[in-house]
């Protein structure tokens, strides 16, 4: 008994050593605020523990004779070559099988490594730890762990704020559509607003008719909002792509004037593993979890509870009310601070599962043409792709999801907003902001969803805007672009940007005038079918790959005034015919197309060195749910 109670603690300190060594790894590398470090630490410790013990018994059972100190080698040597290989192939090789050469030589290269460093062990002369060894393990280590901190962003004090400044709320609403608020004019199928606490702020401030988002999807769209610069320069356009370290975000600026800064995002596309913290001192995602989700054994734990229980352990964790509820905890009158609040609601980001209450009929019983849909989700872009029609009803019933989901954000924005007003957060001289990253496209196009076009369906987002000197119920002179708002906003913490990036200060517009020089509305989707589109006025380029002619560069040219859906006037031919090219969209006035190839020059100034991130089990659990991963391996979309 005493000697496999020596295997069990042998196996328990080779397991610990790897389970403290990869919690270390996380708590420095992730970017994630863990509640309680040292505890979870702790926790990873005995788990990783506990396992070893059983291995050092089975291990016993086994070989009878072997040595004591040999046992937890071996241990660790197993162990060791088990989790490298582990994180090199789910977070390095994704896309890659077992069986495949680069596969093959990662696992080689690792057991040699394992080996080799069985081989060291042995080699030392005094196999016998002193006693209390595993003791210290187990409390000393969670302990130093705290030197890590709580929370993600700024690490550094902020400078001491200015007198007088206000403070900040900017609230995103994901995939909201400027056409779909009552504020915009819009009307549901039942009469109902969609929108009546937003409505109720359109007429506390200004109200901006045509605002374009710079990309058709949430990560480079945000980027661009966060850095004042256009995706050709972020260069966040991919799904592993992050906002570079040396950008200078909205929220570092904001910091830099003494502002107390906080995100709290329900998308994992706006996280820390993306860059997004950079600048703010308390980053909420509510995708996170405790340490061990983002461990060996949290990622097991995953695929078990998705591919043998079936179970969604995320559900549920990203509804408006819970992102409310951390506001509201966070955000409050003790600190004399000017405070910067960055909210980003999911809802109504598909799938579309709004409250009972808030539907204006029966829950439509949309799933299973919605899993028919999944099969042309990605398709070539429009004209190109050939997709089924949809039946009219059908498409009614996803929009009446969609109001009902908007209708429930709007309600948690109001509960959100009058919390501010209660703790002074939203006084006469305080700013608050309400837009969106991007819209939804409910089949204009022969598509559900977003990501795959430059049609106003999905690039037209709301914006409205409440604060000092901006006159009630107004509207604003002109059209502007959402990566306008970092120049703005900064401006408003005394930060003004300058010539530092590619948007412009909205304060003429704000007091009631126009901008001096304003560009036109530009955006780009910088994926495998890339596309680019410039609005002046009324007239709107759209610029993709021309898959009739081996991707030669096709541009579609819409009057909005006279055409304002971006509708062919020919039919779009089925099977593999060619397109008909006398449809008048084809033809592109010589002055808008020169000015989308200067768009395209300055959309490039201030470029910088693009950065990658590793995708983690939860990330890409979180954006398999969302649409932008697929498949059973994971497969990454970025939305082609």
């Amino acid at each position: 008994m005493r000697r496999f109670l020596r295997l069990a603690g042998a196996g328990a300190l080779a397991c610990s050593l790897l389970g403290t060594a990869e919690a270390i790894a996380v708590l420095s590398s992730s970017g994630l605020r863990y509640e309680s470090p040292a505890l979870e630490l702790l926790a990873q410790v005995l788990r990783y523990g506990a396992l070893g013990a059983l291995f050092g018994i089975l291990l016993g059972r086994l070989r009878r004779e072997i040595p004591i100190a040999n046992a937890g080698r071996w241990i660790f040597a197993l162990g060791l070559f088990v989790m490298a290989g582990w994180w090199v192939h789910s977070a390095l090789l994704q896309n890659i099988g077992l069986l495949e050469p680069v596969s093959l030589v990662w696992s080689a290269g690792i057991l040699a490594v394992a080996l080799a460093v069985l081989f060291l062990a042995n080699k030392v002369k005094d196999a016998h730890l002193p006693k209390g060894t595993l003791a210290l393990i187990l409390f000393a280590l969670p302990i130093a762990s705290l030197s890590f901190g709580t929370d993600s962003g700024t690490r550094r004090g902020p400078a001491p704020a200015r007198p007088g400044l206000g403070d900040i709320t900017l609230v995103v609403i994901d995939t909201l559509r400027a056409d779909h608020l009552s504020c915009y004019g819009y009307s549901t199928r039942s009469g109902e607003p969609t929108s009546p606490v937003m409505d109720a702020v359109a007429n506390r401030g200004m109200l901006f008719p045509v605002v374009h988002a710079q990309a058709p999807w949430t990560r480079p769209s945000m980027a661009s909002l966060h850095t004042g610069l256009y995706p050709s320069a972020h260069k966040v356009n991919r799904i592993r792509d992050r906002i570079p370290r040396s950008a200078t975000t909205l929220a570092e600026r904001l910091h830099g004037q003494g502002y107390r800064t906080g995100a709290f995002s329900a998308n994992a596309q706006v996280s820390p593993t993306f860059g997004f913290a950079q600048g703010f001192d308390f980053f909420w995602l509510s995708s996170e979890r405790p340490l061990v989700r983002f461990t060996m054994w949290g990622e097991i734990g995953q695929k078990l509870d998705k591919r043998v229980l079936r179970r969604n352990p995320q559900a549920g964790r990203d509804s408006a009310a819970l992102v409310t509820d951390e506001i509201v905890e966070w955000v409050g009158p003790a600190d004399p601070r000017p405070t910067f609040t960055y909210v980003q609601y999911i809802d109504p980001h598909g799938p579309y599962d709004p409250p009972e209450w808030l539907l204006s009929s029966e829950r439509p019983d949309i799933r299973t043409h919605l899993a028919q849909a999944k099969n042309f989700q990605h398709a070539d872009p429009f004209p190109f792709g050939q997709r089924p029609e949809v039946n009219p009803a059908v498409r009614d019933q996803v929009v009446d999801l969609y109001d009902g989901e908007i209708r429930y954000v709007d309600r948690e924005l109001g509960r959100l907003l009058a919390h501010l007003e209660a703790t002074g957060r939203l006084d006469p001289g305080d700013w608050l902001v309400v837009t969106s990253d991007h819209g939804e496209e409910f089949f204009e196009h022969r598509q559900w969803g977003h990501g795959h076009s430059l049609f106003e369906e999905q690039l037209h987002v709301p914006l409205l805007v409440t604060g000092p000197g901006i006159s009630p119920g107004s509207t604003a002179a002109h059209p502007v672009s959402l990566l306008d708002l970092h120049p703005t906003l900064s401006a408003w913490a005394g930060a003004p940007c300058g010539d530092e990036v590619a948007g412009v200060d909205l304060a003429p517009v704000l007091a009631g005038g126009k901008l001096k020089n304003p560009l036109p509305l530009y955006a780009e989707r910088l994926l495998a079918h890339p596309m680019r589109s410039i609005r002046q006025g009324e007239d709107k380029l759209i610029e993709m790959p021309d898959l009739d002619n081996a991707g030669a560069p096709l541009l579609l040219h819409f009057n909005l005034g006279e055409n304002g859906r971006e509708m062919l006037r020919v039919p779009v031919p089925a099977g593999s015919a060619p397109l008909d090219r006398t449809d008048p969209a084809f033809e592109a006035p010589p002055l808008l197309v020169k000015a989308l190839g200067g768009m395209r020059e300055i959309a490039t100034r201030f470029s910088l060195e693009g950065e990658a991130t590793i995708l983690g089990a939860d990330v890409l659990q979180a954006l398999e749910e969302m649409g932008y991963v697929g498949g059973e391996g994971g497969r990454l979309l970025d939305h082609d």
